[in-house]
């Protein structure tokens, strides 16, 4: 027995819009990690810790997207002049601001100006984020946070390129580098070694997330239309054979 036409137009029409909704669903959602692994010591330090974002485009002119720094080796440090930042990037989008009271207590934004706020061996950057408190070593925490909002929904995180190869100046790189957000490090107690750490990483889209509830509907629909088309050739398959 074949399926007649219109049932497979059915059929077709809902995994068609299941998928489109799927892929409509996690096209919005954000989610990328950038790993601190460049640094500017004289010898290889090692990871200190990770940058993650994460939220969805639909939201950016409200919500905005998360971005939480977390230092796993060391704490972040304040810097000795106006050139050394917590966090110095590079985002684009239209409008953008961090907003109102999502920034972690104990820092500040600066004003956004390209090229200034320089990291060493690791770039100059437009915005940098300075510690505003910190301890009597001059370390001001190990975790930073904030939601960046753009009005046009076009936040891009763009990388810089490094005024030096891997591993910075100390190590006498030469090639230049991308790097997506820099931070300033101290590995010790006292906060008297000041280094630099690169996030580099992916930097491109967000990944899928988990589809939405609209979408898991669709996707029933499709499947039950398989169900019961299999279920009506099974019923006369049946009815026939009993006939005969």
């Amino acid at each position: 027995m074949k399926f007649s036409s219109k049932w497979v137009a059915v059929i077709v029409a809902g995994f068609a819009l299941a998928f489109f909704s799927a892929t409509g669903a996690r096209a919005s959602v954000v989610d990328l990690t950038y790993a601190m692994t460049v640094d500017n010591c004289s010898t290889a330090c090692g990871a200190a810790g990770t940058v993650h974002v994460t939220g969805d485009t639909t939201t950016e002119d409200t919500t905005g997207l998360l971005v939480d720094l977390i230092v796993t080796t060391g704490s972040l440090k304040k810097g000795s002049s106006d050139q050394h930042f917590a966090l110095a990037f590079d985002p684009t989008g239209t409008g953008l601001a961090i907003k109102t009271g999502t920034l972690t207590s104990g820092f500040t934004l600066h004003t956004p100006v390209p090229g200034v706020y320089q990291q060493d061996g690791l770039g100059n950057f437009t915005w940098g984020i300075a510690c505003t408190t910190w301890d009597s070593n001059n370390l001001c925490g190990t975790e930073l946070k904030f939601y960046l909002t753009s009005s046009g929904k076009n936040i891009v995180f763009d990388s810089t390129s490094s005024n030096s190869g891997p591993h910075g100046t100390a190590n006498g790189g030469s090639s230049p580098i991308d790097v997506f957000f820099a931070v300033d490090v101290s590995t010790t107690t006292t906060g008297s070694e000041g280094l630099t750490f690169s996030g580099i990483g992916d930097g491109g889209a967000g990944t899928g997330g988990v589809p939405e509830l609209s979408t898991w509907a669709m996707m029933l629909i499709g499947f039950a239309g398989v169900g019961f088309i299999a279920y009506r050739r099974t019923k006369k398959h049946s009815t026939a054979s009993v006939a005969t």
